[in-house]
């Protein structure tokens, strides 16, 4: 499968910039490397509020 076809990537995609929004909101950090992969800390002791994500099949490993 190719990125290009990959369904589940818009949602992904969507959800980086909620924890884009909600890390800035919070004062967390937030990180996004070149490849699309996302460092978000929000600082609330909840695991999905705090992640690693990326929209890529083979993310990178820079962050």
């Amino acid at each position: 499968m190719t990125p290009l076809h990959d369904p589940l990537r818009p949602i992904v995609v969507a959800y980086t910039a909620v924890c884009d929004h909600l890390a800035t909101a919070t004062n967390g950090r937030f990180h996004r490397d070149p490849d699309g992969t996302v460092l978000a800390v929000s600082g609330a002791p909840v695991a999905t509020l705090n992640a690693v994500l990326s929209p890529n099949l083979n993310p990178g490993v820079s962050i």
